[in-house]
């Protein structure tokens, strides 16, 4: 209990004890009361809202060319984003621990890094880039509160990483484990338009079709909103016309090889 009492009071004079708890935070967490939960997940959220402050210049929706990496030569956004990477994995650590709760706080917390996903766009935040889809893709598995508002950003990174020129079977399988957040969203809105454009591109990407995963997703596409199938079957039809060397859907409908 004292050990725990003076983390948590230094966690919440510093930002350096948060890094230092994500390095091994699930051990860590271990036999935390619910009121401890409580106090660590307020200290996180005060952190994280110092810390996106500080870290604009990484988190700008446009960067200019020649701007690109500046934000690494700073040190103060250098350690905001260590301190946003660090709340992403404590948070991670809470939500995949089924004996610890999710205070409200926390799930704000989460939610706010989840809306940053794609203002990442300096090299030096990838590695929170990464660190933030890896808490919700871990948040929404566990089923925890608020898990569908983690859902719009995340769904798209991850269909974006599995339709990337350098993408990989594990790309596929990974989306493929998140289907079940594709359910939540509103089909019929406008604002999921890019979403469902990258679901198409999906349903005529080669690898997608190679991988068993990706296959199986397909067949759940068609069962997500009846409008969009008659979306899907033109992008196939389309893919069909047009296939070239990498292989893709046949003319009786099932894939071939190039």
């Amino acid at each position: 209990m004292a050990r725990r009492e003076v983390l948590l009071a230094a966690i919440e004079q510093s930002p350096a004890e948060l890094l230092a708890l994500a390095a091994n935070a699930a051990e860590a967490l271990q036999g935390f009361s619910a009121r401890e939960v409580e106090r660590l997940s307020d200290a996180i959220a005060e952190h994280v809202r110092t810390a996106l402050v500080t870290a604009g210049p990484a988190l700008e929706a446009q960067l200019e060319q020649d701007s690109a990496g500046a934000a690494c030569s700073d040190g103060s956004v250098m350690g905001a984003l260590e301190t946003l990477t660090a709340a992403a994995a404590v948070a991670r650590a809470v939500a995949t621990d089924p004996s610890l709760p999710v205070p409200a706080t926390l799930a704000a917390v989460a939610c706010a890094l989840h809306d940053i996903i794609f203002d990442l766009h300096d090299p030096c935040a990838s590695t929170l880039q990464a660190g933030i889809v890896s808490l919700c893709e871990a948040w929404w598995l566990a089923d925890r509160p608020g898990r569908d508002e983690l859902v719009p950003q995340t769904i798209s990174y991850l269909l974006v990483s599995a339709l990337h020129e350098q993408a990989t079977a594990a790309d596929v399988k990974r989306l493929w484990a998140w289907r079940g957040a594709l359910g939540v969203l509103d089909y019929s809105d406008p604002s999921v338009g890019a979403l469902k454009k990258l679901l198409l591109h999906c349903a005529i990407k080669p690898l997608v079709l190679r991988c068993a995963e990706g296959r199986k997703l397909l067949v759940h596409l068609f069962g997500l909103h009846p409008p969009f199938i008659a979306d899907l079957h033109r992008a196939i039809r389309a893919q069909v016309r047009g296939r070239g060397k990498e292989g893709g859907w046949g003319e009786e409908g099932g894939f071939t090889e190039g």
